[in-house]
């Protein structure tokens, strides 16, 4: 009689069961949890910062203002920096920057020193028309509007909205470096009419 047989019972030992050909695992291990939400991370990161910089989310209102704003920086660049700092629209790509030269060592040439980033405008933000100083309206191609040091620049006016409707009127006077926005579209003036000298004195 074999061992087994007199013994009287078996032990088994479990047996593991390979699973089927074609079935998966649920679930996901806590390092792939971890990639994913990473990923995602980066993903929503990426979106929010492209969508913080699109100037399809403002207004035309929000536009002027951004823009009003960076008329009195340039000019207040050029004095603290004590130099020229020139502000560039280019009313064919809807694109405005500014930036001044710095000589850097080793170079001839000075190389341009970005001052304020360039920054796009959508079709409902375009910059339709600009006049400076006694100028005409100027519709394409590129204007340049320079700050010197002294703080002075040319009367500027520029039309925004989306062209050929004008919506704002933003309006930079040589007379105290200030700027404006206006509603709708406002007549050039030569000077600011608050603005006033007496020859006589």
């Amino acid at each position: 009689m074999a061992w087994w047989q007199a013994t009287g019972s078996v032990s088994r030992l479990p047996v593991k069961k390979r699973p089927a050909p074609g079935a998966f695992r649920q679930g996901l291990t806590l390092v792939e949890m971890a990639i994913v939400i990473l990923i995602l991370g980066i993903l929503i990161g990426v979106m929010m910062s492209a969508m913080s910089s699109m100037s399809v989310l403002k207004t035309t209102e929000e536009e002027s203002g951004i823009l009003k704003d960076v008329l009195i920086s340039c000019r207040d660049g050029a004095i603290f920096s004590n130099q020229t700092v020139y502000l560039e629209f280019d009313l064919d790509n809807g694109s405005y920057e500014a930036y001044r030269y710095a000589r850097k060592e080793g170079e001839e040439e000075p190389q341009r020193d970005v001052y304020i980033n360039k920054r796009e405008l959508a079709d409902s933000n375009s910059i339709v028309a600009i006049i400076m100083g006694a100028g005409t309206k100027i519709t394409s191609g590129k204007v340049t509007l320079a700050f010197a040091p002294e703080g002075m620049a040319e009367e500027l006016v520029v039309y925004m909205g989306p062209g050929p409707e004008i919506r704002n009127t933003i309006i930079y006077s040589k007379y105290g470096g200030t700027a404006r926005v206006e509603v709708g579209e406002k007549e050039h003036q030569l000077e600011d009419p608050d603005w006033s000298e007496n020859l006589e004195e």
